[in-house]
């Protein structure tokens, strides 16, 4: 079995007091608990309203009093799909505290709200933490293979894509997958996947990206929609985790794009190839995935901003208390003709700095402020990978 280390690891380790994990639905919150939390006990709470503790089935309300029961003698205990307790119980696991070590953990963003509600009587009792994609940096540090690591952020993938080179031939069961995680997202939220929902995601898959836009391309496909109403629809999906909003360099606006690089791939290809009509795929974006990816990682080792330039042709921008940084980032080699009119265009755009990035081999290193190829990256996301992990193991 194929694991891949993740620094939410050492947080959840060094959890010390009551803690609320939460974030969308399969992206590895369930197998970190189980082998990065400290516990006594863990229980798991069914869509049946019932409890599993190890392989037994118990009645919920009498493993919630197991939880307390622990929690009173100063143990430690994990209530896993928490937005499925009923609300009458909260006060009983409220009672407990702030005894023991409590970490509950939850999908819906729903729940989260109704938690930090000021009739809750869980309010204030919980520290938060988000858990969302693993970093790339974490999973490039690991896999060396920079579009494996674009895909197997989404832990799901990995047991369906062994290999980047299989994506397309497996790309119908990527989509079916995606439809069904899609569709987990949004029965957790207790919302109905709507026609509308549908299209605003294969917009965002063919690579619109703001609210109007977005909304042209709905009534293009016979929905009466508003800009407005649209960018309701998008801070919706930002919500659930199933889209990330950039900023756009030099502008109060920002740039929607689906998260996870497995699901834009598979919505793409049945945006644009009907692949669920048993059509063939075709070529598919991932160098704007693989853009996006190192983009992150970039900003992450220079402890800044990723921001977007949509209509400069700017790749990436990194913005850092120094200044901002435009790269143009080529999964092929660069020659130094390419890097020339990068440069230039990165200027021409108003970015003080220019960077190179090439995925086959190091691009020239004297045309431009910054230069990396693909050794480089790996090593800086190696460096920032055993800073958050150093110590911890699975």
């Amino acid at each position: 079995m194929n694991i891949l280390k993740r620094r939410e690891c050492r947080r959840v380790a060094g959890a010390a007091g009551w803690l609320l994990v939460y974030g969308r639905r399969k992206v590895g919150k369930t197998f970190t608990l189980r082998n990065c939390a400290r516990y006594d006990l863990y229980i798991t709470v069914t869509r049946s309203g019932e409890a599993l503790i190890g392989d037994d089935l118990w009645r919920l309300d009498e493993a919630l009093r197991e939880v307390v029961k622990t929690l009173k003698r100063g143990g430690s205990a994990v209530v896993d799909e928490f937005q499925r307790v009923p609300e009458r119980y909260w006060d009983l696991v409220a009672s407990a505290h702030p005894h023991g070590l409590l970490i509950i953990s939850g999908s819906s963003f729903g729940m989260l709200r109704k938690i930090f509600d000021s009739r809750s009587p869980l309010l204030g009792l919980f520290d938060v933490y988000k858990m969302g994609l693993i970093k790339y940096a974490d999973a490039l540090a690991q896999l060396r293979d920079f579009q494996k690591a674009a895909l197997w952020r989404d832990p799901w993938t990995i047991s369906i894509v062994a290999h980047p080179r299989e994506a397309e031939e497996k790309i119908y069961a990527l989509y079916m997958s995606a439809m069904g995680l899609i569709g987990e997202v949004f029965t957790e939220e207790e919302r109905t996947i709507t026609k509308l929902y549908q299209v605003v995601l294969s917009a965002l898959a063919e690579g619109e990206w703001n609210s109007a836009v977005v909304a042209n391309y709905a009534a293009a496909r016979g929905l009466d929609v508003t800009a407005s109403t649209a960018s309701a629809y998008l801070n919706r999906l930002v919500e659930m985790g199933l889209v990330e909003k950039i900023p756009i360099y030099g502008s109060k606006r920002s740039y929607h794009r689906i998260s996870s690089t497995p699901l834009r791939l598979a919505l793409y290809a049945e945006a644009k190839y009907h692949i669920s009509e048993g059509r063939a795929p075709g070529p598919l974006p991932w160098g704007m995935e693989l853009q996006f990816n190192i983009g992150e990682l970039l900003a992450e080792a220079k402890g800044g901003q990723l921001a977007y330039l949509p209509h400069g042709d700017v790749d990436a921008v990194v913005i850092t208390a120094e200044g901002a940084v435009g790269y143009e980032i080529k999964t092929g080699p660069i020659s130094r003709q390419e890097a020339r009119r990068a440069v230039e265009k990165i200027r021409r755009a108003g970015l003080p700095r220019a960077g190179l990035v090439s995925l086959a081999e190091e691009p020239p290193r004297d045309v431009a402020d910054e230069a990396y190829g693909p050794q480089q990256l790996v090593e800086m996301a190696q460096s920032i990978f055993k800073t958050f992990t150093h110590g911890n193991s699975y």
